[in-house]
């Protein structure tokens, strides 16, 4: 559990840094300088040190004054939620159509044998790394790689990230209070990492995003929003999530990068199927390549999936901004 660990981290690291405080005397022309302290029996101690010493002391000690504010408000926060482990095969009860152990371990392995996009790496970066207090948007046009990415991500963590990681599927009736509630429930038991699909079907999610970054990735948790409305996560984070947003757009796929995740080297394929990750009718067995509304199979398809996958999402995002 994220706050825990950190409680920890936070007292081992206070244990190496001097106690007490220092203090500069001008006594008969001459600087003296002094640095005070407490033992843990509670005796005191005045040891004189040398100019050098009496800085870098000073340094230590603002450190460890800065780092036990900072472990008195995680401990009063870790009381108020009594937070706890979560044990994977726990039933939660959520609002939302979340996904966690066995089921998101299930669909994330769909992805085990497949390449990575190149813009994989920033959203396993910021997993990974040590960005805080933002939040990863990840959007672009359908079939252009998102829920891939997001399952890719899922199924390279290991065992420890995995247990408690959850991926919800964002729905039309949903609001942002029943994502916040949802969230503090996750918070409590534990989760740190969490991926929210289709985010902008959310009605009110323009308006009120930035309480994915101010609230929960504020407190340690690294959250991943996906969905192709590319204009309203432009509105966001222009706005709700300014400056707190690692932003990676899918839309445009390179044909090297097309022809290198799918094997088609053929420009004309990539050309047809609007440079999209469709495997094309190459694959005379595929079902979902011969299916009768496939995208791109015909005039009427194209324009189905311009009207679906660009035009609506651009009206969506105008009637909720």
């Amino acid at each position: 559990m994220d706050m825990k660990r950190e409680i920890e981290d936070l007292k081992a690291e206070i244990e190496k840094l001097p106690r007490g405080g220092v203090t500069k005397k001008h006594i008969n022309g001459t600087y003296y300088f002094y640095h005070q302290w407490k033992d843990k029996s509670g005796k005191r101690h005045y040891d004189i040190v040398t100019e050098i010493d009496f800085s870098e002391l000073k340094d230590q000690i603002e450190r460890r004054r800065e780092l036990e504010k900072r472990l008195k408000l995680l401990v009063r926060e870790f009381q108020k939620y009594d937070i706890g482990y979560y044990d994977i095969n726990q039933e939660l009860e959520l609002g939302t159509n979340a996904m966690y152990g066995e089921d998101l371990k299930a669909m994330a392995s769909v992805v085990r044998d497949y390449n990575r996009r190149d813009c994989y790496d920033i959203a396993d970066r910021y997993i990974h790394g040590r960005i805080e207090d933002k939040v990863c948007l990840l959007f672009g046009l359908r079939r252009t790689g998102k829920t891939t990415i997001i399952r890719q991500l899922i199924y390279n963590m290991n065992d420890e990230e995995f247990s408690r990681a959850v991926y919800i599927k964002a729905r039309q009736a949903d609001t942002i209070a029943d994502i916040n509630k949802d969230l503090k429930a996750l918070r409590r038991h534990g989760f740190k990492y969490v991926f929210i699909d289709e985010v902008t079907l959310i009605k009110d999610f323009i308006d009120s995003a930035s309480l994915f970054s101010d609230v929960y990735a504020a407190s340690g948790m690294k959250i991943v929003l996906s969905g192709t409305d590319s204009l309203g996560f432009y509105f966001t984070a222009n706005e709700e999530l300014y400056d707190r947003a690692i932003m990676v757009h899918t839309t445009f796929i390179p044909f090297r990068e097309h022809a290198r995740l799918l094997g088609i080297n053929n420009v004309d394929e990539y050309i047809r199927y609007g440079g999209t990750l469709k495997a094309g009718e190459l694959d005379f067995e595929s079902e979902d390549a011969n299916a009768d509304n496939a995208s791109f199979r015909d005039d009427e398809t194209t324009r189905r999936y311009i009207d679906t996958a660009i035009c609506r999402n651009i009206q969506h995002s105008l009637t909720l901004y």
